[in-house]
């Protein structure tokens, strides 16, 4: 009573041991209890976070086995829409490589073969027709013998194709003709032989019977006509000599010495030899082109012996 009179706070009563003791036995374990729950707290703070970070912060599961096969099958199907619509527009280059990535993924496919099978069936007749149109396209021309080239190209694609051996058949007759007339106008002096120019008139005729002849084919006749006539009009020639010199023309005859002499000759090959007692013999060759006169031939015998 005296210390509440001096305005004192009054001391707390001390607890008897047994209340002291069980004080302190809660006093230690309430840091325990508290950390517990609030380590409790934290990790279920923690995950609430984690979960608001996305799938990147949780273990990804393992693929299934059909999606790791998915996915080459997506190429795989793909790859082959690929070539199909490639083929359907004829676009060979892209169906090739189309078909590749495909038998990439799938080597043994009965797919891919038959695709490529499809693709060579395809290649093979577009090279066919392109190969017609040429060869109408040189036989409108008169040009046989690259057409007979198509043809033949044709067949080796496939030798049963009815155009080209047709075709073959007739063009190898025409390129023959064309060949042998062609032949004959380009070495006009052979035309000097007796027999040669037979034959040439024996083709001549042949080609003349050709039905619907094209402008090459009429060119190659007027040509040949021409070369025929020519190779049998004599051509004017001057030889010139020392006038003692003897003279011979081989298929003429012994001409004898002078000073110049004028011979109209037909167009050909000529041999001439000079002779002269004393002096070494010459030999020339005189080559008379058709329709065309050659220089003055000089033959004279000048180096003694």
């Amino acid at each position: 009573m005296p210390a509440e009179a001096d305005g004192e706070p009054p001391m707390p009563a001390e607890a008897p041991p047994e209340a002291q003791a069980t004080a302190a036995g809660i006093a230690e374990s309430q840091p325990e209890a508290e950390g517990g729950f609030s380590e409790d707290r934290s990790g279920t703070q923690q995950g609430t976070r984690g979960g608001s970070a996305g799938p990147a912060s949780r273990p990804r599961a393992p693929a299934s086995p059909e999606n790791a096969e998915e996915k080459p099958e997506r190429h795989f199907t793909t790859a082959m829409s690929e070539a199909h619509a490639a083929l359907d527009r004829s676009d060979w280059a892209s169906a090739r490589q189309a078909l590749a990535r495909a038998s990439a993924l799938r080597p043994a496919s009965s797919s891919v073969a038959d695709a490529r099978r499809r693709l060579e069936e395809g290649e093979r007749s577009a090279a066919l027709v392109a190969q017609r149109e040429k060869a109408r396209s040189f036989e409108a021309k008169d040009d046989w013998r690259r057409a007979l080239a198509e043809y033949e190209a044709a067949l080796k694609l496939d030798p049963t194709v009815a155009f080209a051996l047709e075709g073959r058949d007739r063009t190898k007759a025409r390129a023959d003709l064309a060949r042998r007339l062609d032949f004959h106008v380009a070495n006009p002096l052979r035309l000097a032989t007796d027999a040669v120019a037979a034959e040439a008139e024996r083709l001549l005729q042949q080609a003349r019977e050709v039905g619907s002849p094209g402008p090459r084919h009429r060119r190659q006749v007027s040509a040949l006509e021409k070369a025929l006539v020519q190779i049998r009009t004599p051509v004017a020639v001057v030889l010139e000599s020392d006038g003692e010199t003897e003279i011979v023309v081989h298929k003429v005859g012994r001409l004898g010495a002078f000073t110049r002499k004028q011979l109209e000759l037909r167009p050909g090959t000529y041999t001439v030899v000079g002779t002269r007692r004393g002096y070494r013999d010459v030999r020339l060759q005189l080559v008379i082109e058709p329709a065309a006169a050659p220089p003055p031939l000089v033959v004279r015998c000048e180096e003694e012996i």
